[in-house]
């Protein structure tokens, strides 16, 4: 889907407006990448020889925001994330806080590796922000669930 846009992107591009040919662009490379390439390196490793798990694991069957973003997209990087800064962030700030912070710095490492190279300043941190403090106003508090088990699901 993402190489098919990226070709009528390239055949369009003359009729369409710079700004909205860059984030169309942009959108094109995030889906061939992540929903594309980051398919194909598992089955690849796991065709020569090695255990590894999928990086993303069937996104469009989400029934819930929580479950696309904590079982679903770039569980990779969840995982980092996980391991790395939610037992801190949760003594620090409790159950809410701990993943609204983590939000926070997924937003902050998204800008650092997107925004930034593209000298768009922090624009997806304010927004992905502002998405998370939605979340939790509108469910009262209520947090995404964490990773199942093993043997689960």
């Amino acid at each position: 889907m993402g190489a098919v846009s990226i070709v009528l992107l390239a055949v369009y591009a003359q009729d369409i407006p710079d700004r909205w040919l860059g984030l169309a662009g942009v959108a094109a490379l995030l889906l061939t990448i992540h929903i594309g390439m980051f398919d194909l390196l598992p089955w690849l490793l796991r065709w020569a020889g090695f255990a590894v798990p999928l990086l993303f694991d069937r996104p469009w069957a989400a029934t819930s925001l929580a479950e696309f973003w904590s079982r679903r997209w770039n569980l990779a990087f969840v995982d980092m994330n996980r391991r790395l800064f939610l037992r801190p962030f949760h003594r620090c700030f409790g159950k809410p806080g701990s993943r609204f912070a983590l939000f926070a710095v997924s937003g902050a490492l998204h800008e650092l590796g997107l925004s930034f190279p593209a000298g768009a300043g922090w624009v997806c941190l304010w927004v992905i922000s502002c998405c998370r403090a939605r979340w939790l106003l509108w469910n009262g508090g209520s947090v995404l669930p964490t990773a199942p088990g093993p043997g689960s699901g």
